[in-house]
């Protein structure tokens, strides 16, 4: 196991004292940021290498991602858009839309950045 992964659980699933503020109703604001970035980051990756992977490569990533987060992966702005429109169990509160938007477009701004430095040519 790497080092970087009990430091992240830590951080987005028991890391109160860290994350003061970051909790609502159990979802862990950083925990959908990273999932975002690394889906970001793991589609311009297969794009630059092997194209004809990325469904393969977004399926694995959200599989797994759904176990080294804190998120259920929505990882997509438009997924809290259309939970929220749902009247079953799985909607969410319109209230937490806005942030589930926030993280995700902030965790895909920091992978495209992140990917220029990582898979510059």
């Amino acid at each position: 196991m790497s080092s970087e992964m009990p430091c992240q659980s830590n951080v987005t699933v028991g890391g109160r004292s860290i994350l003061i503020g970051l909790f609502t109703k159990n979802v862990t604001w950083v925990g959908e940021a990273i999932a975002t970035f690394g889906l970001i980051l793991a589609i311009l990756g297969t794009l630059g290498h092997r194209q004809q992977w990325v469904p393969a490569s977004v399926a694995i990533y959200i599989t797994t991602a759904y176990w080294f987060t804190s998120s259920t992966s929505f990882a997509n702005p438009a997924i809290p858009i259309a939970r929220r429109l749902s009247d079953t169990f799985s909607g969410i509160p319109r209230q937490d839309v806005p942030p589930f938007v926030l993280v995700h477009l902030l965790g895909a701004a920091m992978a495209a950045a992140f990917s220029r430095f990582l898979f510059e040519d």
